[in-house]
Order: structure tokens, then C-alpha cells, then sequence
């Protein structure tokens, strides 16, 4: 009615299109492939600019698929890049291997950095507790992030004209739109009353 552009942005790297399509159908929302971007489709579009074909990359079958349908090679042998993602598959041999390559001064990056996923018995760790074990262990940080609040994201979206993000993560959402010249309007969700963002100083307009 009102002819606007809506995109859906989510930091979660563990869902391919088709399961975020399956999660909006529970609510009768029927999404087009153009109107959502997660912080894979924002590291796809990195590493096809710099022409990064050979990875490491923590993460589950979902995002690990997702890389290798974009004809990006997963392995731990000379890659060109490690990268840090929520995984929900992560096990001791993959904290090795991932240690072991950063040691060696290889760029690092993540898809992003919360550091808990809401999850309906309470927060569980996310690819922010994934990077601080990586830092305390081989004292490394990512580079770069490409989830919110990151402006790379700003590449992907085609959208022109007043724009407006509705967030629950100030920390996120808020400062993402702050960073991109945005309007924004925070949603008090249990996450941001009760949770690490009920600190931040970051404000909507």
C-alpha cells in the first residue's frame, strides 16, 4: 500500500535462506530471497571482491554449504583466510585447528560477533564466545565483522531514500543505523531489558 522497501538483516550465520523462509512462513510472511541479508551473504560478497577462493571457516553444515555453493574451498591446508562463525557443531579438534592457523598470522575474520544466541532456555554461546576463547588463547582478533553493526552490510542493500531500522540490539541494529546514517527505533525485547546491551549508551532517534 505504502510502496516501501522492507530488507530483514540478521547476524545469524547458521540458517540458509530456505530455513529463514521456513521461519517466516510460521508467520504467515512470505519472503523473497531480496528482502532478507545475514552476515554470510555480507563475507560471500568479501571474499568475492578480494577473490578468495580457499577458507578455513568454523561453522555449521548450513554456513559451510553455503560457502562451498558460492565455489569457495573449506580447508585447513594453507588457506587464504580463517574465519569465525556461529557454530553450533564446534568441538575441541576444530578450536585446534583454528588456533594453529592464527598462530601462523593468517587474516582472520568472523561473519560476526554476539556473544549469545537467545534461545528459549536462556543464552547460549555465540560466535562472540567462539572469538574471545580464540583471543584469550592465541591473543588474535578478527580483522573484520561483517554483521551489524558493520557498514558493509551497506553494499548489499539497494534501497534509496529515508530509511528507517527497527532493532531489539542496541549494541547491533541501533549502532548500525547509527553508523549508516540510519533512523532507528529500538523494540525492548527480554534480550535488550535483561541482557549485555541494557548497559549501552547507544540511543535510537
Amino acid at each position: 500500500k505504502y510502496k516501501k522497501n522492507i530488507v530483514f538483516l540478521s547476524n545469524n550465520s547458521s540458517l540458509d535462506f530456505d530455513s529463514f523462509k521456513n521461519l517466516f512462513k510460521k508467520v504467515n510472511f512470505k519472503i523473497k530471497r531480496s528482502n532478507i541479508i545475514n552476515s554470510t551473504d555480507v563475507l560471500i560478497k568479501y571474499l568475492k571482491d578480494k577473490k578468495i577462493k580457499k577458507v578455513y571457516a568454523s561453522g555449521n553444515k548450513k554456513f559451510l554449504n553455503e560457502l562451498k555453493r558460492n565455489f569457495i574451498t573449506v580447508t585447513k591446508d594453507n588457506p587464504d583466510i580463517v574465519i569465525v562463525s556461529y557454530d553450533d557443531e564446534i568441538n575441541y579438534k576444530k578450536l585446534q585447528i583454528l588456533s594453529e592457523l592464527l598462530n601462523k598470522n593468517i587474516k582472520f575474520v568472523a561473519t560476526h560477533n554476539d556473544n549469545f544466541y537467545p534461545s528459549i532456555n536462556g543464552p547460549i554461546p555465540d560466535a562472540g564466545s567462539i572469538l574471545s576463547l580464540l583471543e584469550t588463547t592465541t591473543g588474535k582478533k578478527p580483522s573484520k565483522i561483517f554483521g551489524k553493526p558493520s557498514v558493509e552490510i551497506r553494499k548489499l542493500l539497494k534501497i534509496s531514500g529515508k530509511t528507517l531500522v527497527i532493532g531489539d540490539k542496541k549494541n547491533k541494529d541501533i549502532l548500525f543505523a547509527k553508523n549508516c546514517g540510519y533512523d532507528s527505533a529500538l523494540i525492548l525485547s527480554d534480550d535488550e531489558i535483561n541482557f549485555e546491551n541494557s548497559k549501552k549508551k547507544i540511543k535510537p532517534n
